[in-house]
């Protein structure tokens, strides 16, 4: 199991001009796939009436969940380039959008495909990078007299409790660092009195 990962260190902006065109990258921070909708409706209320909003994004390491896009520019000529920009900048947990305001001028392939690996490089090297932890959601099963001594063993590992239910048996779904999982789940699968009575599975 990874511990840690690299990803930006801030949000960045850069502007790219070529042949009358602009393109304004945008590179931030970004863990959920599911807020890929909301994250474009705001960059297209802060940039209205662009041409072109194409973006790429890395979340997770090893087997990581990506997803590039040309919004109608022509294939692989927009969201590819800036994927490989964040590729060739190696972090995660990133996404990159850069916005084009057409200049008038047709770029053609090479000249687009340039531009926006350009705008997206500028926008990376601006945000800078930071190590940052890997995180694991899991779920924990337990009987429910075990539920104070768990969800203490829990916190003490400064893991976060996303969900609770006071059942027969119980069941917590919760978030910690990589290195304070392993403790817990060492602690819980391997050490009296938890040994067969909580479960631990990650989600």
């Amino acid at each position: 199991m990874e511990h840690h990962y690299t990803t930006i260190g801030k949000r960045s902006v850069a502007e790219y001009k070529e042949k009358g065109s602009k393109f304004i990258a945008i590179a931030d921070v970004f863990n959920n796939a599911e807020l890929l909708k909301e994250y474009l409706n705001e960059i297209q209320k802060q940039y209205p009436r662009a041409s072109h909003y194409c973006y790429a994004f890395s979340i997770g390491t090893g087997q990581n969940k990506f997803r590039y896009n040309d919004d109608r520019e022509p294939s692989g000529s927009a969201g590819k380039p800036i994927y490989g920009a964040i590729l060739s900048a190696q972090v995660t947990n990133v996404i990159v959008v850069v916005v084009r305001y057409f200049g008038g001028t047709q770029l053609g392939i090479p000249g687009l495909t340039q531009a926006y690996k350009t705008a997206a490089r500028e926008a990376l090297d601006l945000a800078g990078k930071r190590i940052e932890e890997m995180i694991v959601k899991f779920k924990v099963t337990f009987p429910i007299d075990f539920a104070d001594v768990v969800l203490q063993a829990v916190k003490s590992r400064k893991g976060t409790l996303i969900h609770y239910k006071a059942e027969i048996p119980s069941a917590a779904v919760c978030e910690m660092g990589t290195e304070h999982y392993l403790a817990l789940k060492q602690l819980f699968l391997n050490e009296h009195p938890f040994i067969g009575i909580v479960d631990l599975t990650e989600l």
